[in-house]
């Protein structure tokens, strides 16, 4: 198999390719070479991450699995294609695991998991977007702010309402846009 592991990264690159035939190509060529079957254990991280990227774009529900154990990679960058993926996946079965992941000392990766909740879309996803709303990185409590939004669930008013008065502007100015258009939905 010409290429085998070690072309995923460059078939990720190509799913952004300009030409549609160049994007089919590089995702039937995914397809065959199943990235969740051995990639996501490859010793370079890069690899890793790029099949992670790979079964997101996929769209695989049956990858889940793979992409949940990838969540606890060693390396940050395995560990937030992952989460990437599975909210592109849809899948709310994988919301357990991801919730998992809004307890990491790292920041970046509560993002990313905050992200894929908002991607999931799931109702069940609302309560532990709120509870981001609390969290001591003001780029985290964007990124919930967001989720919620995209959620457009109106039981999110109040949580909202609280973070107007948030000491980082960012945070207040997207509570504001994220109120404003929670209060169109609860008409």
């Amino acid at each position: 198999e010409l290429g085998g592991r070690e072309a995923v990264p460059a078939l990720v690159r190509a799913l952004d390719d300009d030409g549609a035939e160049v994007r089919e190509e590089a995702l039937s060529s995914l397809e065959e070479l199943d990235p969740a079957a051995g990639a996501l254990g490859d010793p370079s991280w890069r690899v890793r991450a790029a099949a992670a990227e790979a079964l997101g774009e996929l769209e695989n529900a049956d990858d889940r699995e793979a992409l949940l154990r990838a969540t606890r990679d060693p390396r940050f960058e395995v560990r937030e294609a992952a989460l990437q993926a599975l909210g592109n996946l849809g899948d709310p079965r994988a919301l357990p695991g991801i919730v998992e992941r809004l307890a990491d000392d790292d920041w970046r990766l509560r993002c990313a998991a905050v992200e894929a909740l908002g991607e999931l879309g799931a109702p069940e996803a609302l309560q532990p977007l709120i509870d981001r709303l609390e969290d001591g990185a003001w780029r985290v409590r964007l990124a919930a702010l967001e989720a919620l939004d995209d959620l457009e669930d109106p039981r999110a008013l109040g949580p909202v309402r609280r973070l107007t008065r948030d000491p980082h502007p960012e945070v207040r100015s997207a509570a504001a846009e994220t109120l404003a258009d929670l209060s169109e939905t609860d008409d």
